[in-house]
């Protein structure tokens, strides 16, 4: 799937925005494309098909969502993990929750400081 161009292979975007799609699965997709950053562009699969769609969030949509994407990556995690032998690498998605749990937590600790916490 990556393509050499001069020194340096490449995968294209598409290979990338399908791999994603698929790792995290359509319940973790369906709250991403809700929350999506104004600005990101939409990522489409070979066929055509958007995957994520283009961004028209703001961050205080996503500090809003952020638990619910929390617990639907937590449930990915869990429901891949029952699976002995699975093709899907757990570590991921349990990598992804951690840095969304860290970030939750910040955003615990600046609003108490400033006295808006959103979470």
């Amino acid at each position: 799937m990556p393509i050499k161009r001069g020194r340096c292979w490449v995968v294209p975007n598409y290979v990338l925005a399908e791999g994603d799609a698929e790792i995290l699965g359509v319940e973790i997709v369906s709250v991403i494309n809700a929350v999506r950053i104004r600005g990101l562009g939409e990522r489409q699969a070979k066929d055509g098909k958007i995957l994520f769609k283009a961004g028209d969030s703001d961050i205080a949509n996503l500090i809003v969502i952020l638990p619910e994407l929390i617990r639907r990556i937590q449930d990915r995690v869990d429901r891949s993990s029952k699976f002995s032998g699975s093709l899907i690498d757990s570590s991921t998605l349990t990598n992804y929750r951690n840095a969304l749990s860290k970030l939750a937590l910040l955003n615990r600790s600046i609003g108490k400081h400033i006295g808006q916490s959103r979470i």
